[in-house]
C-alpha cells in the first residue's frame, strides 16, 4: 500500500478489509447468533473505514498527491459554479456539452461550442 505514511491508518484499513472478507466467507455456514455477531463485525469494519477516510488529508497514487488546498466554496446553484469555471478556463464548450449551461446562459465564449454531442 504505497503512499501511506501513517502506520495506524494502514492498520485500521487492513483490519476493516479483513473483517469484510471474514464476514462474507463465514456468513453462510453460521447460526443465527453468529450471523448477528458477524453483522456487528461488519458494522465495526464500516466504522473503521469511516475513521480512516475522515483522517485522510491527502491521496497518494502513482507518485502523485491529491490534496485540497483551499476551503470549500458553497454555490447557490450549479450555474454559478459553471460560470466561474468558464471565466477561469476561458472556454465554455465543455460546460455546454455537459449540459451545465444553455447557450443563452453564456456569452461569446459559447461561439465555438456549436458542435453536436452524442450521448
Amino acid at each position: 500500500m504505497a503512499g501511506w505514511d501513517d502506520p495506524l491508518e494502514n492498520a485500521v484499513s487492513a483490519l476493516a478489509t479483513v473483517l469484510v472478507y471474514l464476514d462474507a466467507a463465514l456468513t453462510s455456514n453460521a447460526s443465527q447468533l453468529r450471523q448477528i455477531i458477524l453483522l456487528a463485525l461488519l458494522i465495526g469494519s464500516a466504522g473503521f473505514s469511516a475513521v480512516a477516510n475522515e483522517q485522510t488529508e491527502a491521496l497518494h497514487m502513482h507518485g502523485r498527491v491529491l490534496q485540497v488546498q483551499k476551503e470549500r466554496k458553497a454555490y447557490d446553484r450549479r450555474l454559478s459554479m459553471a460560470k466561474e469555471v468558464i471565466n477561469a478556463s476561458g472556454t465554455s464548450d465543455w460546460a455546454l456539452k455537459l449540459g451545465l449551461v444553455n447557450e443563452k446562459d453564456c456569452d461569446e465564449k459559447c461561439a465555438s461550442a456549436n458542435s453536436s454531442v452524442i450521448i
